[in-house]
């Protein structure tokens, strides 16, 4: 933090007068409006939708896929948050779009990264739903469901290495390099499931391992900012909220799933 702005009010009068104009490099943080809140509620909406769609899908193509509500539940919440990561991906592009540079905070590169691995996570799915109506499920279908998954973390490395490029704080950089380090340990321990034990539920509470480590060395990170005194604007604290509510889904919903599998819900 600057040492002018150290301890300053955000409530304290400013003189804008003496503000270097914003530029590409120094670009004035958006501020928060009503359109903002149009486009994220736009946004919500058109991802739950596709989210349902999948959903209906599921339940026409697969009795094993439609007959649990886990599916349409965790449909709905991941549908919050991949619209919410829709509206970050436009506010990257209508940034980029008038000329600044954007993501510049730790938070807005978490938004960009989450909203490529939702799009990414979006083509996925419809793949696992025709290998359901194909009635390619079982053990032969284990190994597309490491692999599929882990072709996603190839592209998603790609973006993570552009962040750690843009980052510049240390703390942000070991956090960055922290998640896919957890997905890495947590297809590992995935595919060693699938080579002791029977195809089940247990392999998607296993991988929930990786986005439950990286939520605690986030949260270690931003209490440490905090603690410093560190001021972000909003698109920071969007990406930092948005990396939260998918770890705290997804954990959710991992016990959800193992507690009903077998009661058939």
């Amino acid at each position: 933090m600057p040492p002018d702005t150290q301890g300053q009010s955000p409530f304290a009068p400013q003189d804008f007068t003496r503000a270097p104009p914003p530029t590409a490099d120094r670009p004035e943080p958006p501020r928060l409006g009503i359109l903002h809140l149009m486009v994220l509620t736009a946004c919500v909406a058109l991802w739950m939708g596709i989210m349902r769609g999948l959903v209906l899908a599921a339940e026409d193509d697969s009795p094993v896929l439609g007959s649990i509500p886990f599916f349409a539940t965790a449909g709905t919440l991941y549908g919050i948050g991949g619209g919410t990561a829709l509206a970050g991906l436009i506010l990257f592009i209508a940034r980029r779009w008038r000329g600044f540079r954007f993501p510049v905070h730790p938070g807005e590169y978490l938004l960009v990264i989450s909203a490529i691995s939702v799009v990414l996570q979006a083509a996925v799915y419809p793949i696992y739903l025709a290998m359901a109506h194909l009635e390619f499920l079982g053990e032969s279908a284990m190994p597309f469901f490491v692999i599929l998954p882990l072709a996603t973390f190839v592209i998603n490395a790609a973006f993570f290495v552009w962040a750690l490029l843009g980052v510049k704080r240390r703390r942000w950089r070991i956090f960055l390099l922290s998640i896919p380090v957890c997905h890495l340990v947590g297809y590992g321990l995935m595919w060693m499931w699938f080579s002791i034990a029977r195809p089940g539920p247990q392999a998607y509470v296993i991988q929930s391992v990786a986005p439950l480590a990286a939520g605690v060395v986030l949260l270690i990170v931003v209490i440490q900012d905090h603690l410093e005194g560190r001021r972000y604007p909003w698109s920071h604290w969007m990406g930092i909220a948005l990396r939260f509510w998918f770890a705290v889904v997804r954990i959710v919903s991992s016990l959800w799933l193992i507690l009903t599998w077998d009661a058939g819900l």
